[in-house]
């Protein structure tokens, strides 16, 4: 790919588009997460299309799941730009479900991680806890990235709590966790 700038807004107003051809729900999740964070940090509707559309002068598409992935390891994914397109792809295994969605079983959810290192890492996106409250999203009249080739993995196979949420004794610990109040019973009152 070419080496270019790519403006993804300016003066408040948002100059891209999400594509997504693909049905599989990796993708799809991974098109809306993009959408969703960028829409709030550029201020304005980042729509999301199931075709790409005809070149446009100054117009960025941001493609989810076209590069070939079939050499990437479990959880690896790219990131590549030029010519007026960034691209997202990576190796996706699992089941997306739920509400909210989320990647289920022995995931390796390479897309969404590609999509979540350009938030990370291109727009300053933090996810500091679960929930609107603990995501901190900065706002952008006008933003300009430079050339991007990125294919990496995380450097750790397991990055999750395991146990502790699932036992018994902390369910009502559990459902209230997305709310700022924790239940006023300890385990041993329940």
């Amino acid at each position: 790919m070419s080496p270019s700038i790519h403006i993804l807004a300016r003066h408040g107003a948002p100059h891209c588009v999400v594509v997504v051809k693909s049905d599989a729900p990796a993708h799809q999740l991974a098109a809306e997460e993009l959408s969703d964070h960028l829409s709030k940090a550029l201020g304005g509707p980042v729509p999301i299309t199931t075709q790409r559309p005809a070149a446009s002068p100054g117009l960025v598409q941001l493609v989810i799941g076209e590069l070939d992935t079939t050499d990437f390891a479990d959880e690896e994914y790219a990131i590549q730009s030029g010519n007026g397109v960034i691209h997202f792809a990576g190796r996706d295994t699992g089941q997306v479900l739920g509400s909210p969605r989320q990647i289920i079983g022995q995931s390796s959810p390479g897309t969404l991680y590609a999509v979540y290192h350009f938030l990370d890492h291109c727009l300053g996106v933090r996810w500091l806890w679960p929930g609107a409250a603990g995501t901190y999203i900065p706002r952008y009249r006008s933003l300009e990235l430079p050339p991007l080739d990125v294919r990496t993995r995380p450097d750790l196979e397991q990055r999750c709590l395991r146990g502790v949420l699932f036992l018994d004794e902390l369910n009502p610990y559990r459902a209230h966790l997305d709310e700022r109040d924790a239940p006023t019973q300890t385990p041993a009152q329940v």
